[in-house]
């Protein structure tokens, strides 16, 4: 492109509608006046291979852990060192494939289904390992498993033997008590949860497996959704001050055994709270101060803290919202910017505190506009303190929001923002490294932006520096908390490789393996080459991964049935995928009975009476620990067997001549509600309605009652 050739990466034309995109590159570029990082990469590599660039490297290199290799010039680079140095690349695959057939372009090149469906990136680095290999790359020294192992007589053991040899899937015998795989189709988030815990029990409580909460390891794909649903079924957190880790025991009857376990990786906007509060700061001042909005921050922790305050202060302060009806945005000069006239007052915060700090002065009793023609709103009681910190908070929000309208330089942002959060931010007594966190990431947001002059000196908008700021938290994860006791939980890739005796993937759903379309004018995605990234394909070569960590059991929870409807759940593709490859190793007499015992199918609550029936979840006894549960399931058998049927006879004709469209259209929408509304003469309790953001124009006929 820099020479005005415009093809891609192939060699081939562009296609008109992204002929832009070279366009565009050749301007800036010829602007910049400096070569781009492709341009100098050539030059450079040439230098290291010389000796003239000097590199500050010790005389050996030994790169670890590598499970793919790395595409824009990576072997060059390595190849370029290694004529100064010993360079020594160790690769983790899931079994040997032979480049020279990869190059070949065979119609099939790989025999396991698995490793055909799952292992393209595998497939992508022996290619390039062999067109390295064809280029002059010295020859590549494969280590084989130990050959001293037994035969695999497990299903898991004999899926990972095909996988490590590519072979293809030959039918065999099954022990009815093999437990090495298990698939658990349950209704919804927590009921996965919950059916992984007491599967989780149940291992541990197997006679003479000698099993502990260090062997297990739980993957999630969707580790942010699932944590806190973990904490809540699981127990506690494996606390590291305790020598022996354990936990405090539950009150008799009161819930399943604790299990410790250590959540490991979460988002670092998780972790501290003060960094996802500040990510919600910026997006609220950078919106329209929307009342569901302003509420939601309000109820942020860090804002929590430093406002005190509590769920009835919060409740207070929505039930002024509702009544003052605030809208959307602060006073109508900031609502200005969006295109509303200045001299529309109404619905907004500011009008809204002037109404409710004028009624903690005054009276209210009399309809009548006070100073400054203000309707004020009754506060009273200790409300008026609650009213003044409202106040205070949302002046520091309208300060920034008025600082926000200009361009600064990145410095200005930085500094505002560090005086910001310190006014309406605070973190408990024994948890200060959460503003500490805060201002470091600030401070790397300043560093970043300012590592060239001319880059410090440029004004930037606010919504440049915000976009800066997300774009500091994408990149960072919260501390490794690794191998500290108790059950590791964390999502599909700090831990690839690691081998765990017992390893569970926690939601396999279509929902998170599932791969947004690239976008339109992504070429590099329209003409992918061996080497790019490819998230959806990195998502499987992790899941391949996992199932060869697995040493005694690998196990897959899934939704199996909409929580709503009750309508059944399709497995997503790479749990249907899984489970055919494991059913392609059984025996096709046995094939069916398997089929029904290799997924437990949950029901919707815990305290089901199949929970504690022997042998109806495919245990030898009951399925449940939680002696609650029981209880529930119990009570429940009880009443059903006293309970009366719901309508015993027909109820009585009620033809209608002529059918109401009001009444057509409810029925339509809300069967049930209809039916209960027109035969019960009963009224279903309806849905809160959320705050609404409209501003209203006219008045209702229920507003013009009121």
């Amino acid at each position: 492109w820099a020479s005005g050739d415009f093809r891609d990466g192939r060699g081939v034309e562009i296609d008109a509608h992204a002929a832009w995109q070279p366009r565009l590159w050749h301007l800036v570029r010829h602007e910049v006046g400096e070569e781009s990082p492709p341009e100098r990469l050539p030059t450079l590599v040439d230098r290291v291979r010389a000796g003239t660039l000097p590199l500050d490297l010790p005389p050996r290199l030994l790169l670890f852990g590598f499970t793919l290799l790395p595409s824009g010039g990576f072997l060059e680079l390595a190849e370029a060192v290694a004529v100064q140095h010993d360079v020594h690349l160790f690769l983790l695959q899931p079994c040997h494939l032979d480049g020279g057939r990869l190059r070949a372009r065979t119609a099939e090149p790989t025999e396991q289904p698995l490793l055909r469906s799952w292992g393209r990136l595998t497939r992508d680095t022996a290619q390039l390992l062999a067109d390295a290999e064809a280029a002059g790359l010295p020859p590549i020294e494969r280590v084989d498993p130990d050959p001293g192992i037994r035969p695999p007589t497990t299903l898991l053991g004999r899926l990972q033997h095909d996988i490590g040899t590519d072979a293809a899937p030959r039918p065999g015998p099954v022990e009815p008590t093999d437990r090495s795989i298990r698939f658990h189709a349950c209704y919804g988030p927590l009921r996965q949860v919950q059916a992984l815990r007491d599967a989780l029990l149940h291992l541990l409580a197997e006679p003479g497996s000698d099993l502990t909460e260090e062997d297990i390891l739980v993957l999630c794909p969707a580790l942010d959704r699932f944590a806190p649903l973990v904490e809540a079924v699981f127990g506690r957190p494996s606390d590291p001050g305790k020598a022996d880790g354990t936990q405090p025991a539950t009150k008799e009857g009161h819930g399943a055994p604790p299990l410790r376990f250590r959540i490991a990786d979460q988002s670092i906007r998780t972790t501290n709270p003060m960094l996802g509060a500040t990510a919600a700061l910026l997006e609220l001042v950078a919106g329209r101060f929307e009342v569901p909005v302003v509420l939601d921050f309000l109820a942020l922790a860090p804002v929590r803290e430093r406002f005190q305050f509590d769920d009835d202060d919060l409740a207070t302060i929505a039930e002024w919202v509702e009544g003052t009806e605030v809208r959307w945005g602060f006073d109508p000069r900031q609502r200005a910017v969006f295109g509303i006239p200045k001299a529309i007052v109404s619905n907004t915060w500011q009008t809204a505190l002037d109404r409710l700090l004028l009624g903690a002065a005054i009276h209210d009793d009399d309809r009548h506009l006070a100073m400054g023609d203000i309707a004020p709103f009754g506060v009273e009681g200790g409300d008026v303190e609650v009213l003044g910190r409202l106040a205070e908070a949302l002046r520091h929000l309208a300060d920034l929001a008025d600082r926000a309208l200009g361009a600064r330089p990145v410095a200005y942002w930085v500094a505002t923002l560090r005086t910001v959060t310190e006014e309406v931010f605070a973190a408990p007594r024994d948890a200060a490294w959460q503003m500490e966190g805060l201002q470091r990431i600030l401070a790397e947001v300043l560093e970043t932006a300012t590592r060239q002059d001319a880059v410090s000196s440029v004004p930037l908008a606010f919504h440049d520096i915000r976009r800066l700021f997300d774009e500091q938290l994408d990149g960072k994860v919260g501390r490794p908390d690794f191998f500290r006791g108790g059950i590791t939980v964390t999502s599909m890739t700090p831990l690839r490789w690691v081998p765990f005796r017992v390893v569970c993937v926690l939601g396999m759903d279509q929902a998170a393996f599932g791969s947004p379309a690239p976008a339109a004018d992504d070429l590099v995605a329209a003409a992918p080459r061996p080497g790019d990234r490819d998230p959806r394909a990195e998502a499987r070569q992790a899941l391949l991964e996992a199932v060869l960590a697995a040493g005694d059991h690998f196990v897959v929870v899934r939704d199996g049935k909409d929580v709503r409807t009750n309508q059944e759940i399709p497995r997503s593709v790479v749990a249907a995928e899984l489970f055919d490859a494991v059913l392609a190793l059984i025996d096709v007499e046995q094939r069916s009975a398997v089929a029904d015992v290799l997924e437990v199918r949950h029901p919707r609550h815990p305290f089901d009476e199949k929970c504690f029936t022997k042998g109806a979840l495919g245990e030898v006894g009951a399925w449940g620990f939680d002696p609650s549960d029981l209880d529930g399931a119990l009570t429940r058998r009880r009443r059903t067997a006293q309970a009366r049927p719901f309508l015993v006879d027909l109820l009585p004709s009620n033809r209608a001549e002529i059918i109401d469209l009001g009444d057509l259209h409810s029925f339509l929408a809300h069967p049930v509600a209809a039916f209960v509304g027109r035969a019960l003469e009963a009224r279903l309790p309806r849905k809160e309605e959320r705050l609404s953001t409209l501003l209203p124009v006219a008045l209702t006929h229920l507003e013009k009652w009121k």
